[in-house]
């Protein structure tokens, strides 16, 4: 059996596929990925540079949802107290109305008070985002961290309807 040999120009064709395959492959991964730089033996300081960036950027994320879920949380409050303030502008029409009229308007009225505040009770408590309810409990509190870098946070105390 004879061995293969390779002109200079075979060769260095050769060499240029190779080269070409191995671009294109890179190029195929940057792709698939979007990133320029894959692994620290693409370029070093630009891979741990992106790194640190890509952490960085998920912190951020991170306190962004934890800011969301406290809007939300305080949108579901405020929506609740709006609701009670309704609720007890209709209790104080129903004792208005009351005082003036006869014994058995006085029960009617009751009757309605009675059917409004148990509105009132159920609404307090399901005015929850999540689970949490900081109208039922003054226990309850929710506490949000703007960033890692500063002590900046936010922290609503739930009060007991």
């Amino acid at each position: 059996m004879s061995g293969i040999s390779l002109t200079a120009i075979e060769r260095q064709t050769l060499a240029s596929l190779s080269q070409v395959t191995a671009l294109q492959a890179r190029t195929q991964e940057r792709l698939n990925t979007g990133k320029k730089v894959n692994s620290a033996s693409d370029d070093a300081v630009a891979y741990f540079r992106s790194q640190s960036l890509y952490n960085r950027s998920t912190a951020i994320l991170g306190y962004k949802t934890g800011i969301d879920q406290s809007v939300q949380t305080i949108n579901a409050a405020l929506t609740g107290t709006s609701a009670v303030e309704t609720l007890l502008d209709q209790l104080q029409g129903i004792l208005t109305d009351a005082r003036t009229g006869t014994a058995n308007e006085r029960a009617s009225a009751t009757t309605q008070f009675q059917n409004i505040a148990q509105q009132l009770s159920e609404l307090v408590k399901d005015t929850t985002y999540q689970g949490l309810n900081i109208l039922t409990s003054s226990s309850a509190s929710l506490s949000t961290q703007f960033s890692e870098r500063t002590a900046a946070t936010y922290t609503i105390s739930g009060y007991n309807l």
